[in-house]
């Protein structure tokens, strides 16, 4: 077995699919979508039974999305539960299926034009080393054929409707549980987190909320929310880093900072509301220098308003408040990993049901696929050979002609790397999960034919 066969079979092997052999064609399935994610279920198994496998499995009533992700979820559960502070990171995202005719299952997207399905994850993240601990919660739906409720009722009916889907929010914080006692649990998320029943949930079950507010409730000084934090002067300042973005190179932001603590009332017209407490928390303003005026107001370029629902003493909160969220950039890439490199929405599956039986796959591969890269980056000068499979080591040194006794760990990884396209120039960044994947894949081939080679020959 190599590592990743080790590793899949952690994640599925205990499945509950009702038959051990569904488990076993679980795995399998499995590792190659990890070894070639971009290619289809065809190539994936190598053969045409393997396909026809591969389908049964996915069309099997057994086999749900949540049976199939309740292993991993499970061990970064618990993973998290070992450390002090975790962090967790939620998003939605949809998959497009539009181009696919005669699909069953699929609900609207968008403008409601267009048919696929939505995708809410919570990521777990140790905030000491960034390592990515893998998927803690996911909920995948489709929505409902009969038109959006935007428009088309009153508040009144809004508030008595069941079905929101802002309530994922704190469903997935429901899914994981009610933090450990002495653990100190963090769900990070976007404006979607903007909600007072999102949060007094979570503080029920001991979790804290860091959200980015654009929202306007009241406090407790018969104020708003986001007219409170827009009127707050500079209190520190605030150097850091912005990863590359389409159009848009990686830069170091200088940033103004400035906090203060509000109690944050309950909406009066929503009954839902109505016998929750005010919440205590802390409004945070980070923003740069001006850069643009306007005759009503001043705009930034970069201005993030946010709300911590746990008290924020000094600068040095302050900061590490800010530097938390600015990890949200991990689930964009998550979603991403999903869409690009596992190409969810090239599936041609007609049953939704199937595609989400798919999804839990695709999940745990982007998952493992991402912490490629921050292998690379993590104890550069330590020995390789303390953290890699000695037979890993030996290949790749045959092949690139190097030294195993002295290869690093940040040598190791950029020659992977290298066999995956990284070109490797003096001014090149460190190389990222694409290639440090394409790389792996190639050297796990590497390792499959030396281990052929050495074998013994019968007679």
């Amino acid at each position: 077995m190599n590592t990743d066969e080790v590793w899949l079979a952690q994640q599925f092997g205990q499945a509950c699919l009702g038959d051990a052999r569904r488990s076993r064609r679980a795995q399998k399935l499995a590792l190659g979508i990890l070894q070639t994610p971009y290619k289809g279920l065809a190539a994936q198994t190598k053969t045409w039974g393997g396909c026809k496998a591969a389908y049964r499995l996915l069309h099997s009533q057994s086999v749900q999305h949540s049976h199939l992700l309740q292993p991993h979820c499970q061990q970064t559960r618990q993973d998290a539960a070992d450390l002090p502070v975790a962090l967790f990171i939620q998003d939605t995202t949809e998959l497009d299926f539009t181009s696919m005719t005669q699909a069953q299952g699929y609900g609207p997207i968008g403008d409601h034009r267009g048919q696929g399905l939505f995708v809410h994850t919570l990521l777990c993240l140790n905030p000491e080393d960034e390592q990515l601990l893998g998927v803690a919660a996911q909920r995948c739906w489709a929505r409902h054929h009969d038109g959006s409720y935007k428009h088309t009722e009153t508040r009144a009916q809004r508030y008595r409707r069941k079905d929101k889907e802002s309530d994922v929010w704190h469903q997935v914080l429901a899914d994981v549980g009610p933090v450990p006692q002495g653990r100190r649990w963090v769900s990070i998320g976007d404006r979607g987190s903007d909600s007072f029943v999102y949060w007094a949930k979570a503080r029920e079950m001991g979790w804290q909320c860091l959200s980015r507010i654009f929202l306007n409730p009241r406090t407790n000084k018969q104020d708003y929310l986001v007219n409170l934090a827009c009127s707050l002067a500079p209190q520190a300042q605030l150097s850091l880093h912005q990863r590359a973005r389409p159009a848009q190179a990686q830069r170091t932001l200088e940033l103004q900072l400035a906090w203060q603590a509000v109690e944050i009332q309950p909406a009066r017209n929503d009954p839902n509301q109505s016998k929750m407490e005010p919440l205590q928390a802390t409004v945070l303003r980070c923003w740069d220098e001006v850069h643009e005026v306007h005759e009503v107001h001043e705009v930034h370029e970069v201005q993030w308003l946010l709300l911590a629902t746990w008290p924020i003493n000094d600068e040095a909160q302050a900061r590490q408040c800010v530097q938390w969220y600015a990890q949200r950039w991990r689930i964009e890439e998550f979603h991403k990993c999903l869409k690009s490199g596992c190409r969810m929405e090239s599936s041609q599956l007609k049953q939704a049901d199937a595609t989400q039986a798919l999804l839990a796959f695709c999940s745990v591969a982007a998952a493992r696929l991402l912490e490629l890269g921050r292998l690379a980056r993590a104890q550069p000068q330590v020995l390789a050979k303390e953290h890699i499979d000695a037979l890993y080591v030996q290949v790749l040194s045959l092949q690139r002609g190097l030294k195993a006794e002295t290869l690093t760990m940040v040598d190791y990884w950029r020659e992977v790397a290298k066999l995956g396209g990284f070109l490797g120039r003096k001014h090149d960044k460190a190389p990222g999960w694409q290639t440090l994947w394409r790389g792996q894949t190639k050297l796990d081939d590497l390792v499959s034919g030396y281990l052929l080679a050495i074998r013994p020959q019968c007679g």
